[in-house]
């Protein structure tokens, strides 16, 4: 059955966020524990200021992808939001810039007028289809911020499909080997300038 890459309105993301749950964890390698958790984050992030997010539907050949039918599975999806003051993943990332030394002014520069890329996964079966770098470029045409930002679990010498997709795409060092609350593993801080391909400096 093809696929379409169709964009959730906030009702339609909350309808699929168990299926969504559900994909993050199997790809991240997560407790299915934290279930419940990031279903209601991520629910809440539905309502936040630029919330957008695109979904990959298989669904039958000759029918119109339809978001609302739980029958046509999401084989991938991504998601964000503006960034801003007083949210979790901007005040982690703000004390991470400082603890590396980053000058305050450029830590303002950095985190003003930004999108942030919460989560972007691949059902684990259907990688390596080029469907993150669909999802990851159809997102990125339609955001009107200067500059999108993600985290990403650090890899030995980067080697996996998130760096190299990134990497080809032109996001770059923000900070590395930051840690989360709650998660023992070393994550890197990425960005680019919008749109995608533009090759000037991040601010």
């Amino acid at each position: 059955m093809p696929i379409t890459f169709t964009t959730l309105t906030a009702a339609q993301f909350r309808r699929r966020v168990p299926e969504m749950v559900s994909i993050y964890i199997r790809a991240m390698g997560y407790s299915s524990t934290i279930s419940g958790a990031r279903q209601s984050a991520w629910n809440t992030h539905s309502r936040y200021l630029g919330f957008h997010s695109v979904a990959a539907i298989e669904h039958p050949a000759g029918e119109e992808p339809n978001p609302k039918d739980p029958a046509q599975p999401i084989r991938g999806f991504i998601y964000g939001y503006r960034g801003g003051n007083g949210q979790w993943w901007n005040t982690q990332v703000k004390a991470a810039l400082m603890v590396a030394g980053v000058p305050p002014s450029l830590r303002i520069q950095l985190l003003d007028n930004y999108t942030e890329l919460t989560e972007i996964h691949v059902d684990p079966s259907w990688q390596g289809n080029n469907i993150g770098r669909r999802l990851l470029t159809i997102f990125a045409d339609s955001l009107t911020s200067q500059r999108l930002l993600l985290s990403t679990p650090e890899v030995t010498s980067e080697n996996n499909r998130a760096f190299h997709l990134y990497r080809r795409l032109g996001f770059t060092d923000v900070v590395r080997n930051m840690h989360f609350p709650g998660d023992p593993r070393p994550f890197a801080i990425l960005g680019s300038r919008l749109p995608l391909g533009d090759s000037s400096s991040l601010i």
